[in-house]
């Protein structure tokens, strides 16, 4: 689908006296670029022995730091397999207590130089994980046109909050970040989460919560089954075309898809 053609639908929908406020809700990870942002986090933090959350493995942290961050990421990682979406983010998510925000920060920034702008495929503890971050020139384009039409750009994540926040700051990326928090004790992150978590139905909650509790997203973006309760919320839909799951539903039900480019 042309990025023009989905920017004139929307211009029809606002013509059409849709109720305000006007905006669109994006996800982040594989949506606005490319790989996932806090995967590469966890895979920088787990590299070079950073946690500093001790209640993530059996392994003990003080006794055997690199043991203990193989195992962190093994564990990760086998919630994938089991594809428990809901846990593997929530463990994603718990690996950056105990640091301040500007370590959450900083290291952020580190991630995505580490990472370049070359997707490639590398490997750590064994595991063949992505490589590189880059901006999807078509999302991009999609939310500028927003913009220009005056709909508010809203990004749902299921990453960390102020990691994606620093991610759009560094990219000069649109949007308002909503993403899952830690409760914050002492100038440091806890292993407490702030309700509700933006996963999965958890997306349409921060939506009613953070956004308006009534007036649906203009249109609602994604690429993956985590997006689907966003995306069925929205007025119009918009997929990434990845050739996974979600794809086939949109092209099935009849919805926007755009072509996985960067």
């Amino acid at each position: 689908m042309h990025i023009m053609n989905i920017v004139e639908k929307i211009k029809g929908t606002i013509v059409n006296g849709v109720p305000e406020p006007h905006f669109t809700v994006f996800d982040f990870d594989n949506t606005y670029i490319e790989n996932d942002i806090q995967e590469a986090m966890l895979g920088y933090l787990c590299r070079h022995d950073l946690l500093r959350n001790p209640a993530l493995a059996e392994v003990s942290l003080t006794n055997d730091r690199g043991a203990y961050h193989e195992a962190v990421f093994r564990n990760y990682h086998k919630l994938l397999e089991k594809n428990d979406v809901l846990e593997a983010y929530r463990y994603a998510i718990r690996t950056l207590a105990g640091f301040s925000i500007k370590e959450v920060k900083e290291f952020t920034l580190k991630t995505i130089n580490d990472e370049g702008e070359v997707i490639m495929e590398t490997e750590l503890f064994g595991i063949k994980i992505a490589k590189g971050l880059r901006i999807r020139k078509s999302v991009k384009k999609l939310a500028e046109e927003m913009n220009t039409l005056g709909v508010n750009i809203w990004i749902i994540s299921a990453s960390f909050q102020p990691v994606v926040a620093t991610a759009l700051h560094h990219y000069k990326l649109l949007g308002e970040c909503i993403g899952i928090n830690l409760v914050e004790k002492d100038g440091v992150f806890a292993d407490v989460f702030v309700e509700p978590l933006s996963i999965l139905e958890g997306k349409v909650d921060c939506i009613k919560q953070f956004i308006h509790p009534s007036v649906r997203p203009l249109l609602g973006v994604g690429d993956s089954m985590n997006d689907l309760p966003m995306l069925e919320y929205s007025r119009m839909k918009v997929v990434v075309d990845r050739g996974n799951a979600l794809a086939g539903e949109a092209k099935k039900e009849g919805w926007e898809v755009i072509s996985n480019e960067i």
